[in-house]
């Protein structure tokens, strides 16, 4: 078994001993860039770590400079950047060093924890979703797949009602004539048929 512990704050680590016992036993460790300074018990987690880690100033600093290169598309990171950390048993020094780490559209999508793209992402499963309120897993993938694409969830609402509005024409450009003056005759739905032809 391997244990595993994620955290988006140091702080996290430097306010709870037991987190800090996994944290001192871990052979890997994978430092994006940082944006806690002080928590609540007043330690600067970017000097706790580099206690910690055993860091030179020119490794803290590296840390502190983490960045990440913006995608041509301008809506993501290509690749953000972390410091890496790997202890062995045979090495008689750790690897450390700053490692690029590049993402897909869709897992940039998929994993994006900024609160305006996780409220875009949002939208988009709304816009995708049979229930916009209990979407299934292929329903939030399909709308990762589309923000991916570079859709929007205002196309995808128009596509839909597009698609609703072709699902009940009729197949044939005759059908669709004699539809016609049923539906304009009748008075019923004439507008919407008339303004979707």
């Amino acid at each position: 078994m391997v244990p595993l512990f994620v955290s988006q704050k140091l702080s996290d680590l430097t306010a709870n001993k037991a987190a800090a016992a996994y944290f001192d036993q871990t052979s890997l460790h994978f430092i994006f860039n940082m944006h806690d300074t002080n928590d609540e018990s007043g330690v600067d987690p970017r000097k706790w770590v580099a206690g910690k880690l055993r860091l030179t100033d020119g490794e803290a600093s590296q840390i502190g400079d983490l960045a990440g290169k913006e995608a041509p598309d301008k809506k993501r990171l290509e690749y953000a950047q972390m410091f890496m950390i790997r202890t062995t048993k045979t090495a008689s020094r750790p690897a450390r060093g700053v490692v690029n780490v590049p993402s897909s559209p869709e897992e940039a999508w998929l994993f994006a924890s900024d609160p305006d793209d996780k409220e875009y992402r949002a939208r988009m499963v709304r816009a995708v979703a049979h229930d916009p309120d209990n979407p299934t897993g292929e329903e939030v993938y399909q709308a990762v797949c589309l923000l991916a694409e570079g859709a929007t969830p205002e196309e995808v609402d128009a596509a839909r009602l597009v698609r609703a509005r072709d699902d009940t024409l009729p197949a044939t450009a005759d059908d669709r004539d004699t539809a016609t003056r049923e539906i304009v005759g009748t008075g019923t739905g004439g507008t919407a048929w008339t303004a979707a032809r």
